[in-house]
């Protein structure tokens, strides 16, 4: 499904809110429907205003999450891709460089730099709440659970004890856990974002067919050639 823009949005809304205010001046308007009525159709368009501020909100909560996903992953200075070489190091001052120790850490370490991450976009406007997990997720997942294996591989060396706070076993299983939230809260996000624009898209469906309506209403009441179905037959939703 196409996506429509903000603008889109917001110009829809206010031809709608324009035909409202043209409707209220008529003394004689009867609705065609109950859901064509003066309460009923303002009613509609608080909802859909409700609608765009929690789209909004949910939008950038979902930025924030996958920012904030993508610093612990990546950028910060205790990022899991910033501390795989220190790891590895700190298995060398114990066990040297060509030990077996090494060599299996290295490996994990090599899988996980070999990881590919794309970065999940926001739901296109329509697009249904996704039932399966993303491609992105899955990709994030996958690396957390290697970062995992290579926590499981440090634990059963017997000698790997870092004097760094951050390469200790303890902190890197609660780092671990940190990336699990992250992932989460990212998929979580992100369907909100995805029902609340379906709901929003539902709306203007709804919104589109009630001036269908009452475009029709007026056309029949006052003529094609009359004032007020002027105004309101060019007025698209």
């Amino acid at each position: 499904m196409n996506s429509l823009s903000e603008k889109s949005f917001g110009s829809r809304l206010l031809n709608a809110q324009n035909i409202l205010t043209y409707i209220q001046a008529l003394a004689d308007y009867e609705a065609p429907q109950a859901t064509e009525s003066i309460i009923s159709f303002k009613k509609l368009q608080d909802d859909i205003i409700e609608s765009n501020t929690k789209e909004s909100e949910l939008k950038q909560n979902y930025r924030k999450a996958v920012k904030n996903r993508q610093s612990t992953f990546y950028d910060l200075d205790t990022s899991l891709f910033k501390l795989l070489p220190p790891i590895r190091g700190a298995v060398i001052a114990a066990y040297g460089k060509n030990s077996q120790e090494a060599d299996s850490v290295t490996a994990i370490i090599n899988k996980i730099r070999a990881s590919k991450i794309i970065q999940p976009p926001a739901p296109a406007e329509g697009q249904e709440a996704p039932q399966t997990i993303s491609t992105s997720q899955k990709s994030y997942g996958s690396l957390t659970k290697s970062f995992n294996d290579l926590i499981n591989t440090l634990t059963q060396l017997g000698g790997y004890h870092p004097s760094n706070p951050n390469l200790q076993i303890a902190n890197l299983q609660a780092f671990a856990i940190t990336l699990d939230t992250l992932n989460f809260e990212v998929a979580q996000s992100y369907q909100k974002l995805a029902f609340e624009r379906q709901n929003r898209l539902n709306l203007y469906k709804d919104l589109s067919q009630r001036v269908q309506r009452i475009k029709s209403y007026i056309q029949a009441q006052y003529g094609l050639t009359s004032k007020i179905y002027s105004l309101v037959k060019g007025l698209s939703i």
